[in-house]
């Protein structure tokens, strides 16, 4: 089998299991499974999630300036997997 060189392009690599939990003005939660999470810097402690302006979990994020971020141990992938993105 030939290498096919791709070119400068957007990979996916592995990535935790991460569920990110919000919470509406009305006092309602929500939680969401989010792929694009990570670590952004070990000193101060930072991490970045992607949110799409589409979802429910953005608006409350704009709303409320809070949510949590959840790293799930694959133990715990297949119930993670019930809160959907």
């Amino acid at each position: 089998m030939n290498k096919k060189r791709l070119g400068p392009c957007v990979t996916f690599f592995p990535q935790p299991t991460t569920l990110v939990s919000t919470i509406a003005a009305d006092g309602e939660v929500n939680v969401m499974t989010a792929s694009w999470a990570g670590i952004v810097s070990k000193t101060p402690p930072t991490m970045a999630v992607s949110l799409h302006a589409g979802r429910k979990s953005y608006d409350n994020v704009k709303q409320s300036g809070e949510f949590v971020v959840n790293m799930v141990p694959a133990s715990l992938a297949v119930e993670a997997d019930y809160c959907g993105v």
